[in-house]
């Protein structure tokens, strides 16, 4: 009779037990599914629904529209000059920061997976935009281009310049190489992550060969951490419509129009908007994501078609 009683009293425990861990649980997991439901599903769903919704003034509320805001749209591309520069700027970035800003972020990755003579001096200097705030680093680029360069190059010439950000001709291409130079601290922490899990035994058996870096790098490095690469730069699509090259953070909302980007230009109106702004705003977005979405696709498939095999 004992040993049932202490048994029932074991059982009662654990149930107690396993109830409190449940509670537990769901008070964890409770805060997160909040958090997803209200700025995730709840946010996305009511932008998707006021894509084709109109605002009224008459009676405060917002009413179907059907798809006005979507031929407004397409109206404005042919007159609107911000949207016809945020088109151009916003390829012209993402090519630039791609071609160019991955090159140069393969090859310091390399450098540094090779340990060669300052490898760790660079990985501070490329990874200090990360560990600063945005805002200090833009004041402090500012500072570099806009008061030291002019004040150095009168020294050496005795000519008196603008500065490199107040200068229409050279503005737009300083902005360009800050955003590239902010970039490169992800994508050198990526591909040297990446290059570190080559086998060493096929870098010896290679250099046996007489083989050179460069050909190294090409045909060895490359194939090895091209899903890496091809990660990053499927990923990175969404930032033609996204990246506004920092130009709130240099500008507010005065940026001149020649360099505005859809980043720039969603986030400013959206920050500027009436309630009668935001179904044209919603469905601009809407027509970016049918864009992307394919776009991303597209580039994901045609990198790992024609890329290099690590075979």
């Amino acid at each position: 009779m004992e040993e049932v009683m202490e048994s029932k009293k074991r059982r009662a425990s654990f149930s107690t037990y396993k109830r409190s861990r449940m509670r537990f649980y769901y008070m964890m997991v409770a805060l997160p599914l909040l958090q997803f439901v209200v700025f995730y599903l709840y946010i996305n769903i009511n932008s998707f629904i006021l894509g084709f919704q109109e605002y009224s003034y008459a009676t405060g509320k917002y009413s179907f529209a059907g798809l006005t805001n979507f031929k407004q749209i397409f109206a404005d591309f042919k007159v609107e000059d911000a949207l016809k520069f945020s088109v151009v700027n916003s390829l012209e970035l993402y090519l630039w920061t791609m071609i160019f800003g991955s090159a140069v972020a393969i090859m310091f990755s390399y450098y540094i997976f090779k340990d060669k003579v300052g490898s760790m001096l660079f990985k501070i200097f490329l990874y200090v935009p990360h560990i600063l705030g945005g805002v200090v680093i833009v004041i402090m680029y500012k500072y570099f281009v806009e008061i030291a360069i002019p004040e150095v190059y009168n020294i050496i010439t005795g000519e008196e310049i603008k500065g490199l950000l107040t200068n229409s001709d050279s503005r737009k291409f300083m902005i360009v190489f800050y955003t590239i130079y902010t970039s490169f601290g992800t994508q050198v922490l990526l591909y040297s992550s990446a290059m570190s899990g080559i086998s060493d035994s096929i870098i010896e058996s290679a250099q046996l060969d007489g083989i050179t870096p460069m050909r190294e790098l090409i045909f060895i490095v490359l194939p090895s951490i091209w899903s890496t690469f091809v990660t990053f730069t499927v990923s990175s699509v969404i930032g033609i419509f996204t990246n506004q090259m920092s130009l709130y953070t240099f500008y507010g909302d005065t940026a001149d129009v020649g360099l505005y980007t859809f980043g720039y230009y969603l986030y400013r109106e959206t920050v500027l908007a009436s309630n009668i702004r935001y179904p044209y705003l919603s469905a601009m977005g809407l027509l970016l994501t049918a864009v992307a979405v394919p776009l991303t696709l597209f580039v994901r498939w045609a990198l790992t078609k024609f890329g290099p095999s690590r075979d």
